[in-house]
C-alpha cells in the first residue's frame, strides 16, 4: 500500500515487513489510532511500540554510506531513513548493486536510483525488522475482509436500462431487412419511432437510476459528515492535533468516493460483464471469427485504458504534494501582502514561487508527456478499431461467410463489447481510490467504533475539579503528569514558558483529552462524559478562532440566557463599548478576524463570555497587549458579574483579576 498521510512513512514500513514475516496485512487505521504523532510524523520510540502491538520489533543501526552500501545482500530488504524535503523520511531497501540502488518509497512507489544521488539524502539510519514471537494469535489490528453493499435499486434500473438498449441491435437488423429491399415509408416511420422511443426510455431509466443513487449517497454523506463532526467537537479531543484541518476536510470528504464505490461497484461490474458475455454468446454463433476480432480490438482498448489509469494513479501524489506545496506558497504570499515585510524576504518568497511553479510545470510536462502519448493511441484506436472491423467484416461479406444485415448487427453490437471492457479498467482504478479513501476516512470510523460513552448535560454547579493521577501525551512527548491537584478556589498558574501551562488549561475543559487518568467535576463526574463542559469551564485564550459570521452571529448564538443577555448588555452599555472601538453588530468578522485588531478581538471574546453563565472562567495571557483602560474596565465589570465564579489566571506580566488568588506552580506539580 502507498503512503497516503504525509506522516505515515513508517507504517507502510511496517505493515511491509509484517505481510513478510506473518503474510497477513495489518489494519493501518486501527494502528493509526493507537499512534501518538508529534508534529514531524512518529518518533522511533513510538514506532517501536506500535511494531509490539503486533508481535514486532526493530533493531537500530547508525551507519556511514560506505558501510551502508557494503550489507550483505542476504540481509535486504532493510528500512532506511532518508531526508525528503527537509525531513525525515523511511524507505524500504530491496537491493543495492555497483551503480544502483532500488527501493521502495511509501509515497512514490518503486524508485531505481542512482548511488550518488540516494547518498545525498541518507541520514545514517537503518532499521531491522525481526519478530518476536513465530505465532500471533487474533491480534485487533490484523486487517479484516471488506464487506460491500449493494444498492439493488440501482442495480435494477441499470439492468433493466441495459436490457432495453439491447433491443437496438436488433431493431437495426429489422429494419435492414425488412426495409432494404421493399419501400415502405410508413412502417419504417412507424419503426424509427418505436427506435426512437426504446433510446429515449433507455436513458430516461438510466437518469432516474443516477439520481436515486445520487440522492441516497448526498443523504448518507450528510448524515456521516454531521456525525463526524459532532464526534469531533464533542467526544474527541486529540485527533485535531494529528492532522491538519485540510487533512481532516479531505477525510471526512473521502467518504462520497466511499458510497459511491459501494452503491455503484458490484451493479456496474455485473452490468458490463452480462453485457459482454450475453452478446459474445450471441455473436458466437453467427461469426466466430469477427467475435474473435472483437474481443482483440476489446481487450487491446481493456489494456490501453488500464495503462492511463495506472499512470494517473502512480503519478497523483508526486502531482498532488506540489500543489499543496504550491498552495502553501500562494497562501503565505496573500498574507505577507497585508503585512509589512523587507524587501529580501519578500524576494525570497517571490524566488521561492517561481522555482516551486517551475518544478511543478517540468513534472506536468514529465508526466503529461507520457499520459497524453497513451491518450492519444487510445483515442487513434477509437477511430481505426471500427474501420478495422468494418474492413475485415466486408471481407467476410465478399466472401459469402456473412450477410449484409449481420454485418450491420456486427457493427451495431460491437460497441456494447468495447464500452463494458473498457469499463471495466476504470473500475479497477475505482476500486484503488476506493481503499485510499477507506483508509483516510477509516480513522473516524474506528474512533467512533472505540467510542461508546454517551454524554450528559450538567446541570448543577461546578464547585471544584479534581486532576487525579493525570498523564498527558502531546506531539508523542510527555508534557504532564500529575498526581492529585484540587480546583476549589482562585487560582493563579507560574511557571516557565512551554512547561505545560496552557496544556493544563485544556484539560480542564476538555479541549484536550488525557492518556491516563481522570479529571473530576465535583469529585463524581468526568469531564470526558460532559456534553456542556466548555459552556461550564470557560476558555479565553489568544488561540481563539473567529469564524466568518456578522459579530451579532458570534456574540447570540445560544438564546438559552436570551432575558439575561439584553440586561447584561443594557446595564454595561455595550453597544457603546463597540461602537466606540470601531465595532457594530451587523460587521462581518473575515478570516479568523483578520480584519480585527488584537484589542477588538479580545473586546468580542469578553463580551461573549457575558452571554454564558460558566462556573469557572480561565484567562490564558488574555490580557496581554490590551488597551490597559480597557483591561481594567473590562475587568471591574467581570468581577462584578461572575463574582460566585473559580478563576484559573495565567499571565506571564502578572496581569490579574485577583492577585491574591492561590498560586500554583507547574514545575513543582508536574513529575515529569
Amino acid at each position: 500500500m502507498k503512503q497516503i498521510d504525509n506522516k505515515d512513512c513508517s507504517l507502510i514500513n511496517l505493515e511491509f515487513f509484517h505481510k513478510k514475516f506473518f503474510n497477513k496485512k495489518l489494519d493501518l487505521t486501527k494502528v493509526k489510532n493507537q499512534v501518538s504523532y508529534t508534529q514531524n510524523g512518529i518518533t522511533l520510540l513510538e514506532l517501536e511500540k506500535i511494531a509490539m502491538l503486533v508481535n514486532m520489533n526493530f533493531d537500530v543501526f547508525n551507519c556511514d554510506f560506505k558501510q551502508f552500501i557494503s550489507i550483505d545482500k542476504e540481509e535486504f530488504p532493510l528500512s532506511c531513513v532518508i531526508k525528503k524535503d527537509n525531513v525525515q523520511h523511511m524507505v524500504i531497501i530491496k537491493k543495492i548493486d555497483k551503480k544502483f540502488i532500488k527501493y521502495f518509497d511509501p509515497f512514490y512507489g518503486e524508485i531505481k536510483e542512482k548511488l550518488k544521488s540516494f547518498e545525498e539524502k541518507f541520514l545514517g539510519i537503518v532499521l531491522n525488522f525481526y519478530v518476536l514471537n513465530k505465532e500471533i494469535k487474533n491480534s485487533k489490528m490484523i486487517k479484516q475482509s471488506e464487506k460491500f453493499n449493494i444498492n439493488f435499486t440501482y442495480l435494477f434500473f441499470r439492468v433493466t436500462s441495459n436490457l432495453i438498449i439491447f433491443i437496438i441491435p436488433f431493431i437495426s437488423k429489422l429494419m435492414i431487412s425488412e426495409f432494404s429491399q421493399n419501400y415502405d415509408l410508413i412502417n419504417l416511420v412507424l419503426t424509427l419511432s418505436i427506435y426512437s422511443w426504446i433510446v429515449f426510455i433507455s436513458f430516461l431509466i438510466k437518469r432516474i437510476s443516477f439520481n436515486l443513487l445520487n440522492r441516497s449517497i448526498m443523504n448518507s454523506f450528510a448524515k456521516k459528515r454531521s456525525q463526524i463532526w459532532s464526534f469531533l467537537l464533542y467526544q474527541d479531543k486529540n485527533i485535531k492535533f494529528q492532522y491538519s484541518s485540510y487533512e481532516i476536510i479531505d477525510k471526512i470528504n473521502s467518504y462520497i468516493t466511499i458510497l459511491k464505490f459501494e452503491q455503484q461497484f458490484f451493479a456496474d461490474l455485473i452490468i458490463n460483464v452480462v453485457s459482454i458475455v450475453f452478446l459474445s454468446v450471441f455473436l458466437f454463433f453467427i461469426n466466430r471469427f469477427l467475435i474473435f476480432c472483437i474481443f482483440v480490438f476489446g481487450i487491446i482498448y481493456f489494456l490501453i485504458s488500464y495503462l492511463i489509469n495506472y499512470f494517473e494513479y502512480k503519478n497523483k501524489p508526486i502531482l498532488n504534494e506540489i500543489v499543496i506545496k504550491d498552495s502553501i506558497i500562494q497562501s503565505d504570499l496573500s498574507k505577507i501582502m497585508l503585512n509589512s515585510n523587507t524587501d529580501q524576504y519578500k524576494d525570497f518568497l517571490l524566488n521561492k514561487e517561481i522555482k516551486n511553479i517551475k518544478e511543478l510545470f517540468d513534472k506536468q510536462e514529465k508526466t503529461n508527456y507520457f499520459n497524453n502519448a497513451i491518450n492519444d493511441l487510445s483515442e487513434y484506436l477509437n477511430i481505426i478499431f471500427p474501420l478495422l472491423l468494418i474492413t475485415i467484416s466486408l471481407i467476410q461479406l465478399w466472401n459469402g461467410l456473412i450477410n449484409l444485415n449481420e454485418l450491420i448487427f456486427f457493427i451495431t453490437c460491437s460497441n456494447f463489447i468495447f464500452n463494458p471492457l473498457k469499463s471495466i479498467s476504470h473500475l479497477f482504478s475505482d476500486y484503488i481510490e476506493y481503499k485510499n479513501s477507506l483508509f483516510k476516512f477509516g480513522v473516524f470510523e474506528e474512533s467512533i467504533s472505540q467510542n461508546t460513552t454517551s454524554k450528559f448535560s450538567l446541570n448543577n454547579k461546578i464547585t471544584e475539579i479534581l486532576i487525579k493521577d493525570v498523564s498527558l501525551i502531546f506531539n508523542g512527548k510527555n508534557k504532564l503528569k500529575i498526581h492529585n491537584l484540587l480546583i476549589d478556589q482562585n487560582l493563579i498558574l507560574t511557571g516557565k514558558n512551554g512547561i505545560g501551562k496552557s496544556l493544563f488549561t485544556k484539560i480542564i475543559n476538555n479541549t484536550l483529552k488525557v492518556d491516563k487518568g481522570a479529571v473530576l467535576i465535583n469529585k463524581q463526574f468526568n469531564v470526558n462524559d460532559i456534553k456542556n463542559i466548555e459552556s461550564k469551564i470557560y476558555l479565553l485564550s489568544n488561540e481563539e478562532y473567529f469564524p466568518n459570521t456578522t459579530i451579532k452571529e458570534y456574540l447570540f448564538n445560544s438564546n438559552q440566557y436570551k432575558e439575561k443577555i439584553k440586561n447584561r448588555f443594557l446595564k454595561y452599555d455595550f453597544n457603546s463599548i463597540l461602537k466606540f472601538y470601531g465595532l457594530n453588530l451587523n460587521m462581518n468578522i473575515l478570516n479568523d478576524a483578520s480584519n480585527l485588531s488584537t484589542g477588538q478581538k479580545r473586546l468580542l471574546s469578553i463580551i461573549k463570555l457575558f452571554t454564558y453563565e460558566p462556573d469557572v472562567i480561565i484567562f490564558d495571557e488574555f490580557f496581554e497587549n490590551l488597551d490597559i483602560k480597557l483591561s481594567n474596565y473590562l475587568k471591574e465589570i467581570i468581577k462584578d458579574e461572575f463574582r460566585s465564579c473559580i478563576f484559573l489566571e495565567i499571565s506571564h506580566n502578572q496581569n490579574y483579576i485577583f492577585k491574591d488568588s492561590r498560586k500554583v506552580n507547574i514545575e513543582e506539580v508536574n513529575l515529569i
